[in-house]
């Protein structure tokens, strides 16, 4: 899915995701495949939440690989979603 939203957006620099994992599911984690689109203009990426996780790593190795304008990868391990919905931001 977020790679069709970069194909979409030719000209997004910037890029943040902030993820939501849940340790105690049971269901195995589909694994994702990637389309050979290089993000062109793509400078930054953010991904909060970030635990590792199979799919979420290979998106990483992807945006390395793909993205040639890239300048940084910020991964944060803070749910910053739920540190937003206990705040009160939603």
């Amino acid at each position: 899915m977020i790679p069709s939203f970069l194909q979409a957006c030719p000209f997004l620099q910037e890029l943040e995701l902030h993820m939501r994992t849940y340790e105690d599911s049971e269901e195995p984690e589909e694994i994702v495949t990637f389309p050979s689109y290089s993000p062109q203009n793509l400078k930054t990426v953010l991904i909060s939440g970030f635990t590792g996780h199979w799919n979420p790593t290979r998106f990483v190795y992807y945006m390395l690989n793909k993205a040639t304008a890239l300048e940084s990868v910020r991964l944060d391990p803070a749910q910053k979603i739920l540190l937003e919905c206990q705040m009160g931001y939603f």
